[in-house]
């Protein structure tokens, strides 16, 4: 379980750099096309948007969830299910990985590395 967390953690900072990277690729490109159509700065600004929006309910509870797996917390395994079942949208890494997590997190053998701990 702790490897789950900790590749949980690595793919959270992988996904958050690229979709940095995105962000800001979008944000040159509506500074770039507001001289030229309009139409491209609102598709520049929604496509802004959503990147910030998947970093913000995807990416970031993702590695919360990964740090409070390794601290055996109950509320981090019922986050990850959550995030998880939510990535197996993001095809292909996202579905391999979130089907890959909902695996690891709904095995009844892993249920046993919360026992004895708080829920809180």
């Amino acid at each position: 379980m702790k490897r789950f967390a900790r590749i949980t953690i690595i793919y959270g900072i992988f996904a958050s750099i690229i979709n940095f990277l995105l962000i800001l690729f979008l944000i040159y490109n509506v500074i770039v096309a507001t001289t030229n159509d309009p139409e491209v700065v609102v598709l520049g600004v929604v496509s802004t948007f959503l990147a910030f929006l998947y970093l913000i309910l995807i990416i970031i509870p993702s590695f919360i969830g990964g740090w409070g797996i390794l601290r055996r917390k109950v509320w981090a395994r019922n986050l990850l299910i959550i995030t998880s079942s939510i990535r197996l949208i993001n095809f292909p890494f996202g579905t391999l990985f979130g089907s890959y997590a909902l695996w690891t997190l709904l095995n009844d053998n892993n249920k046993t590395y919360f026992s004895g701990f708080e829920a809180g």
